[in-house]
């Protein structure tokens, strides 16, 4: 359920990434998916934690070992919800497995607002109760801050310009994505990568085999004794394949040394790419 190599791909969709071919969503041709997959309306990940969820008691292991696996299990949930919350806004909350003749199947979407508690739940419920030693690898109590933060800041900002619902709530959702990230920052475990060399450790940090955990707080690994490879140094070398270029608002959107913003520099909007370029990445 985690995001793979494919996160690269996902922002053709967006204003950051120039594909070799224009995405229908970008050109406007976006029409009603008839495939549930394609259009990620699909519940088999959530059968699967639910499953867990109603089972797990039964393992013959320890409260807190129970407990633990438990709230990992919350924490998918909660990604899983999360998700679809931003495609879809309300959505059916299930939080029972269901079978082929479960009248539910058949149910309306719930509030946002149910959604949006039931997924700060989990969360919560899986910060207090996962096991808190790092792990880059592995989803932990700081994995579930982390999450708790992007979905309180998600959602706080949403209702501040979706105001008609009527659901308020946006400055203590706001604050509890402060608190979350507080308590990642104030544990002491991570810390922003440097190495006092600002020239190569923006590249360093994005291009390393190992995940660096003093700043990483959940990633993929890839591992050929696992099992585990991707294909981007094909996507981002081979011309033949989906070639992403980068957007000049995604050049906006740097920042240069100083901490200034690159589009408040004079000529910025008529710059040339390659002295853009240039000027980003020493920035």
């Amino acid at each position: 359920m985690l995001p793979g190599t494919d996160i690269y791909s996902a922002d053709i969709t967006s204003d950051n990434v120039e594909p070799a071919v224009i995405g229908d969503v970008v050109a406007g041709r976006t029409i009603v998916q008839t495939d549930a997959s394609a259009a990620q309306w699909t519940w088999s990940d959530l059968r699967n934690v639910n499953y867990f969820l109603v089972h797990y008691r039964k393992a013959a292991v320890s409260d807190s070992i129970k407990a633990h696996y438990a709230g990992i299990a919350r924490f998918f949930r909660a990604m899983f919800y999360f998700t679809k919350l931003q495609r879809f806004g309300d959505v059916p909350w299930y939080s029972d497995p269901l079978e082929a003749n479960s009248a539910e199947l058949y149910k309306g979407r719930d509030p946002r607002k149910l959604i949006v508690d039931s997924i700060i739940a989990d969360l919560n419920y899986a910060a207090a109760s996962i096991k808190t030693a790092k792990n880059t690898s592995r989803i932990t109590k700081w994995a579930a801050l982390a999450l708790k933060s992007r979905v309180c800041l998600f959602e706080g900002t949403y209702r501040i310009y979706h105001t008609e619902n009527n659901q308020g709530g946006a400055t203590e959702l706001l604050q509890q994505s402060v608190d979350a990230a507080q308590q990642v920052m104030q544990s002491g475990l991570y810390k922003l990568y440097t190495t006092n060399s600002p020239n190569v450790d923006y590249a360093n940090l994005f291009t390393a085999d190992v995940a660096n955990a003093d700043e990483y707080i959940l990633a993929r690994v890839y591992d050929r004794t696992l099992s585990k490879t991707h294909g981007a140094n094909g996507q981002f070398l081979t011309s033949t394949l989906s070639a992403p270029g980068l957007t000049k608002t995604l050049i906006n959107s740097y920042l240069m040394s100083d901490g200034t913003a690159f589009s408040a520099q004079t000529g910025y909007a008529t710059t040339p790419f390659w002295e853009e370029i240039k000027i980003e990445i020493r920035g």
